[in-house]
C-alpha cells in the first residue's frame, strides 16, 4: 500500500496551491442576498500560500457557510529605517458606490505594498 501511495505521488500532475483555494470577499450583511452586479461581494480571489508558508489561509465549512480565514493586514518592518511597508484588503471606505470601496484590492493581490515613512 505504501508504495502505491507513493508511485500514485510521483506520478500525478500538482496542481498551483491557489488554483485550489478561491475565496470571495463577502459582504457582512449582504453576502449572497444581493445579485453580484451590485459589487456588494469581490472575487474570486486565489488565497496565496499554504499550511506551512507565512501567508497562511484555510477554507472550511462552519454552521453550513463557507468560512476563510487569511491575513488581511501584512506589514513588512525594518528594524534599520523608520519606513513599514503595508498592505490592506479592501477599501478606505464602506459606502460599496465610493471608489474607494475595493481601492486596496488590486495591491492585495498582487502583493503591492505602500510604504509609511
Amino acid at each position: 500500500m505504501l508504495q502505491r501511495a507513493i508511485d500514485e505521488g510521483l506520478n500525478c500532475t500538482p496542481l498551483p496551491y491557489g488554483s485550489t483555494r478561491m475565496i470571495y470577499f463577502k459582504h457582512l450583511l449582504f453576502a449572497d442576498k444581493i445579485p453580484a452586479l451590485f459589487g456588494f461581494d469581490y472575487g474570486p480571489v486565489s488565497l496565496p500560500g499554504g499550511r506551512a508558508t507565512i501567508t497562511q489561509g484555510q477554507i472550511f465549512n462552519s454552521a453550513g457557510r463557507t468560512t476563510t480565514f487569511s491575513p488581511s493586514c501584512r506589514i513588512i518592518a525594518d528594524m534599520g529605517s523608520r519606513e513599514l511597508h503595508t498592505n490592506t484588503t479592501g477599501g478606505n471606505c464602506d459606502r460599496r458606490f465610493s471608489r474607494w470601496y475595493s481601492n486596496n484590492m488590486k495591491d492585495w493581490i498582487t502583493a503591492g505594498y505602500r510604504i509609511i515613512p
